[in-house]
């Protein structure tokens, strides 16, 4: 519980902020042990937030995410991905949900906040969180169940 308040007050403070820096940020895979470690790098341009975030150990893990503020669309690795009604709620930040459509029954999900950055992505090729704090691996867990809960609520 300690971890998740740090957490929540991680995500405070960075909320603050347009540009980010070299903010260490820690990738959680849901079929991986360890953690990876990759270095945020952001900043708003002529409508466009982009996202940089750079492995440390791999630049093919590499992922550059840019968040178009008017028409409320996300592009990963050149991937597009629309708005969904879907959203994950923090202490203290919202994250909205985006969808892309491959074929048939193949959906990739990614929680996202404009000002946060990306915080998961849920598919059938990979799953993972990215955090700016270190968590356990029940932490980790639970993390994932909650992400997968929110997805798959189904609203009357």
């Amino acid at each position: 519980m300690k971890n998740r308040y740090l957490l929540c007050c991680a995500i405070l403070f960075f909320s603050c902020s347009r540009k980010q820096q070299d903010v260490p940020v820690y990738k959680y895979a849901l079929e991986e042990k360890d953690s990876e470690y990759y270095v945020l790098n952001s900043d708003l341009k002529n409508g466009v937030a982009v996202f940089k975030y750079a492995n440390a150990n791999d630049v093919l893990q590499n992922l550059d995410l840019k968040f178009n503020i008017e028409k409320e669309s996300l592009n990963l690795n050149q991937e597009t991905y629309t708005l969904t009604l879907k959203t994950y709620s923090s202490a203290s930040l919202e994250f909205k949900m985006y969808q892309k459509k491959d074929v048939k029954n193949n959906i990739s999900t990614l929680v996202f906040n404009k000002e946060y950055g990306l915080l998961a992505s849920v598919s059938a090729k990979a799953n993972f969180v990215l955090l700016k704090d270190t968590v356990t691996a029940l932490e980790k867990e639970v993390f994932f169940k909650e992400l997968f809960i929110n997805l798959n609520k189904i609203k009357f």
